[in-house]
């Protein structure tokens, strides 16, 4: 039903000559012809129960909406202690890995602390398995550090301490362009660059904070 409803929205005549397919070809011709090299989508198939689980369990209307947004775009969601800003992230990714069909290896998720991410990540696998491993949950610092290029080994072993404020505001500004959050001996020309090849893959984001 995704794939007819992604032809659908491409091409209608492509997604007319799929389902006579499916009815007329044997299985595994059918798979050879419209699902080659991605017959790995036939078992993320959401079934009834693995949605109502994603969604309707939620049993609130925002959080609902929130959950089945559309694929891209930027959403901000501001939300105070309680509201179940943590519910929402691990059902949206959920959504997006069995509704949308998006890799996990493409979804990052942010959290405000370690006990958050770890939390995230427990909620997550919970509800959908292994199908959420690939994603990756970091800290605010820890994607700090891995934009930045810091080692905290490395500090450690130079018995000097890493000013985390610092961190943030250097990874900021590499996400917002700036040339000179680039170190001088970086391998890369300019912080578009650096940013791009850091961030290569991943097409959803996640960011879970305090508000």
């Amino acid at each position: 039903m995704h794939e007819y409803a992604r032809l659908g929205a491409e091409n209608a005549e492509r997604a007319s000559l799929l389902v006579n397919a499916y009815f007329t070809l044997p299985r595994r011709r059918f798979l050879r012809e419209w699902f080659k090299g991605r017959t790995d989508l036939l078992d993320l198939a959401t079934t009834d129960v693995s949605f109502n689980r994603i969604v309707d369990d939620l049993q609130h209307p925002v959080q609902q909406r929130l959950v089945e947004m559309p694929e891209h775009g930027n959403h901000l969601v501001l939300a105070g202690p309680g509201s179940g800003k943590t519910r929402v992230i691990v059902h949206r990714i959920a959504y997006l890995l069995r509704v949308w069909r998006v890799a996990a290896e493409r979804i990052i998720a942010l959290a405000f602390n370690r006990s958050a991410a770890v939390e995230l990540r427990r909620r997550l696998i919970a509800l959908v398995g292994d199908d959420a491993r690939g994603v990756t949950v970091l800290t605010y610092h820890g994607m700090a550090l891995r934009l930045t290029g810091t080692s905290l080994a490395a500090a450690d072993r130079r018995g000097g301490a890493i000013d985390f404020s610092r961190l943030l505001q250097d990874a900021i500004d590499l996400l917002e362009g700036k040339s000179d959050a680039v170190a001088s001996d970086a391998v890369f020309s300019d912080a578009d660059e650096r940013r791009d090849a850091l961030m290569q893959g991943y097409s959803q984001r996640a960011s879970l904070s305090r508000h």
